[in-house]
């Protein structure tokens, strides 16, 4: 009988200790795993709807308002792509009542604009041509609209202009070739940039 009651005590105790090490093995699952610092959202500015400022919106379209956050450092922009960790406060009282209020144990700025970036157009350099055949675009609209006389002026909004004029138009080109004004001439659309240029200098004539 001793036998018996010394083994079941051994099996108790063994089980006990199995059950112990389960619980503080470090690889264990984490409880909540929002916590850590790697669920996307979208940095959406709210502050039009009363007592809103910028929450963030998850991928399945839930909305968080921080009410805390750990990084006082991080500044929020509208559209930011960010990695974040938070911890749920369901008893916050809140007047914005479009997110869920958390605390923001991390966050992590990943991109901008929801991660898309923009195509940012780049400006043609700025051309100070001395003769039309400089450069293609100039030629084509010499071929093209066949001024008798062409002049370059000092055009301070952005370099330079160029003045092409024949026997029945006029056109002002900027120093990218776009076309600011055309029409017959002295219309008043041209001789609006004209009084705003100087320096005026003849790069080309055609002589009758």
């Amino acid at each position: 009988m001793q036998k018996f009651l010394f083994l079941f005590s051994l099996i108790l105790f063994l089980g006990a200790c199995d059950t112990t090490s389960k619980t503080t093995n470090p690889k264990a699952p984490i409880e909540n795993p929002s916590r850590s610092c790697f669920t996307k959202a979208v940095v959406k500015d709210m502050r039009d709807l009363d007592g809103c400022q910028f929450l963030l919106e998850l991928d399945n379209g839930d909305k968080l308002m921080p009410i805390e956050v750990k990084d006082k450092d991080f500044k929020f922009e509208n559209n930011q792509l960010v990695e974040i960790g938070y911890k749920e406060e369901k008893d916050a009282m809140t007047t914005c009542m479009a997110g869920t209020p958390v605390t923001l144990t991390c966050i992590k700025l990943v991109d901008l604009i929801g991660g898309v970036k923009p195509a940012i157009p780049q400006k043609v350099p700025c051309e100070k041509l001395n003769a039309p055949f400089d450069r293609n675009w100039m030629k084509e609209h010499v071929i093209r609209l066949k001024p008798t006389k062409i002049d370059r002026y000092d055009y301070l909004e952005d370099g330079w202009a160029y003045h092409l004029v024949n026997d029945n138009e006029e056109y002002i080109y900027d120093c990218q070739g776009t076309l600011l004004c055309d029409g017959k001439p002295g219309n008043e659309k041209c001789q609006s940039y004209l009084a705003r240029m100087k320096n005026k200098f003849t790069i080309w004539v055609v002589n009758n």
